[in-house]
Order: C-alpha cells, then structure tokens, then sequence
C-alpha cells in the first residue's frame, strides 16, 4: 500500500486523496493504515457494508476519519456480470473466437451456450443499436436506483442531509479489451448522464467535499470475487502458490539485515522486493482458479520465484556482485517500481519496522 501511496506522489507530485482497494478486497483495519498516510477515502464493496446500510451514502470507517464509499452492485451487475452483464448480449463481437491467420475478429457472441464453431458473423451496426440501448438502459437503471435510495443514516458531526451516490466503478481493461462495443457505450452513457436533468456526474473526492459522511460504521471483510470472499484466489487449485509466496516474504525479511552493506546488496534487495511484489499479483491465482490462460499464469508466477530465489541465494551466500549481468538482465524485464525505497519496505527503524 505504502509503496503505491509513495508511487503516486512521485508521477503526480501529490498526495492521492482516495484508494480503490486492489480486488475491494477490505480486512479491518485497513483504514487506519490508509489514514496514516494522508488518505481521505477508499473504495470497497458493498457487501462490507453491514445489513441494511444502503451503498448510496458514504460512511466514515471504524473509529477513523476515512470514508468509504461501496460500489453500486446493481450498475456492476448491469455492465459485468459474466450471465446477464451488457458485454454478454449476442450482438456483441465475441472475443473469444478469431481468425487466426490475421488474428480479426469476425464473430459475434451469438449465445452464452453457442457452440464456438456456431457463432454467426458480427454485424457492427446492429452491435451499434444494442450499446445505444444498453445506454439507455444504464442511466435509467441509476436513476431507479438514486430515487429508491432510503434515507441516509445522521451525518457525521451534525452535517447537512447528503445527497445518494452511484459508484460506478470498473476496470479500465473491461473497455475494449473484454469488451470492444465498450468505449463506444461509456461515451455515449457519459454523454446523456452529462445532459439529464437531476443526475450529475462527479467523482469520489468532489462528492466528499459537498456531501458529508455518516457516522463511524464497522465494515465487513470481504472481496469484489464469486463469492464475495477470498475463495476467488485462495483455494485447493491454488494453495501450492500462497505456500510459496509466504515462503518467499519470510525470506525476504530474514535478508532486511543487509540493506546498507552496499550497493551490490541494496540492488539486489530491491529486485527481490520487486520479485515478490511480482508473485504478489492477484491475476495469478484468479487465472488458476478460473482456469483462464492457466498454464501461462503458473509460467509467469514460477519464472518470478525462481529469479527470487537467484537473487536471494546470492545474498545468503555473501556474493551480490557475482549476480552480475543476470541481476541487470531480470532489472530490465522486471522493472516496476524503479525507484524502489527499501525503508518503505523494511521500515527506517528495526529490521521490520513492524511492517511484516
């Protein structure tokens, strides 16, 4: 968390003011740690509202200054539920079957349970009329949703009655990736929101500044995954790669000892943190559990434990430097986080900075 809050403020030259929490995946606590440096908001789930708390308002985490505000489950449902979501309409490109001498895609979703070699052809002006729809059919959704909205719990400090939210919230990669009719539907939704009397469209951090949050409120933990839990990437398909990557943390920390020994080991640490922040990725277990490009999952999450290992062995045995061209050849193909700070890492204090 430290180490992304400290990326931000390196590109942008500020600190972020709100955090969308990787997977909405929110344990107790997270909070504090998240006011500790200065942010003001985060995103989560709805489900870790507690029974009853409408996700239209935004609530005050635990004992903290924090505001969270949950993502509307019923605009998420609309756009990308895996059954019923827009992407899923049979109008749509299907982009999962191409042809593979030009790598085009020439086919249409046709149906859920449409054999791949029955798919029909992809008529883009029809898969034009059916974003325009499901446009329509966004805005009304939320404006249902806004109307029905019961009343909001007393504002914190004795604050004004906000006004309801939908948090819309999606990853970008769902646009044109996932689904190609996808940019042309968000353009024209943003559009028409943009022209309807009644609705604004805003961001997280202008509706905190003109809306109070209500009282403390203590979350649930809980994920944006299947089941709203953690089953999504901890299960039996998937067990081997925690084993591995709690292996791999522990060592780590036991090497925090020789940061500032020199810049041979500073260097090597650091890759070995960006190793770990590599096997660290949700994709991997998701893509395993899901079975979604699985072999190439394992390939990538087993390629950075290795290099891991290399490093980490070198370390032990005292001979960084012998590393050599390797460490810088593993650097360039791993470069994220370049400009890693270890004391964010390890802590400026004792070894673990009772970060571990």
């Amino acid at each position: 968390m430290r180490l992304g809050i400290d990326s931000h403020r390196r590109h942008f030259g500020c600190d972020p003011a709100g955090f969308w929490i990787p997977e909405c995946a929110y344990s107790v606590g997270l909070e504090n740690l998240l006011e500790s440096e200065g942010v003001r908001y985060m995103l989560i789930d709805g489900t870790a509202l507690p029974n009853g708390l409408p996700s239209t308002y935004a609530y005050l985490a635990g004992s903290s200054h924090v505001s969270a505000i949950a993502r509307s489950e019923r605009a998420h449902r609309n756009v990308w539920d895996e059954v019923s979501g827009y992407p899923t309409d049979g109008a749509y490109i299907d982009s999962t079957k191409y042809y593979h001498s030009s790598g085009l895609y020439y086919w249409r979703v046709t149906g859920l349970d449409v054999p791949i070699e029955n798919k029909e052809v992809y008529e883009p002006k029809a898969a034009q009329r059916r974003a325009l729809e499901h446009a329509r059919h966004f805005i009304d959704e939320v404006t249902e949703e806004l109307v029905s909205s019961p009343p909001p719990a007393a504002a914190a400090s004795g604050n004004a009655t906000p006004l309801p939210i939908v948090l819309a919230s999606y990853d970008t990669e769902l646009f044109g990736h996932f689904w190609r009719e996808g940019p042309y539907w968000l353009e024209v939704t943003l559009r028409s929101l943009a022209q309807c009397e009644g609705l604004v469209l805003t961001t997280p951090f202008v509706y905190l500044t003109e809306n109070a949050s209500a009282a403390g409120t203590s979350l649930k933990e809980t994920t944006w995954g299947t089941n709203r839990d953690h089953s999504t990437w901890l299960n039996e398909s998937t067990a081997w790669m925690w084993d591995e990557l709690c292996r791999a943390q522990n060592k780590l920390f036991e090497l925090s000892s020789l940061r500032g020994q020199g810049e041979h080991y500073d260097r090597a640490l650091a890759q070995a943190v960006r190793e770990i922040l590599l096997l660290e990725s949700s994709d991997w277990p998701y893509m395993v559990a899901k079975d979604r490009a699985k072999e190439y999952s394992i390939e990538r999450f087993t390629a950075h434990s290795e290099r891991f290992r290399r490093i980490t062995g070198a370390l032990e045995r005292g001979e960084p430097e012998q590393l050599g061209p390797e460490l810088a050849e593993i650097e360039e193909s791993d470069n994220i986080f370049q400009q890693i700070d270890l004391d964010t890492v390890f802590g400026s204090g004792d070894a673990f900075g009772g970060r571990k």
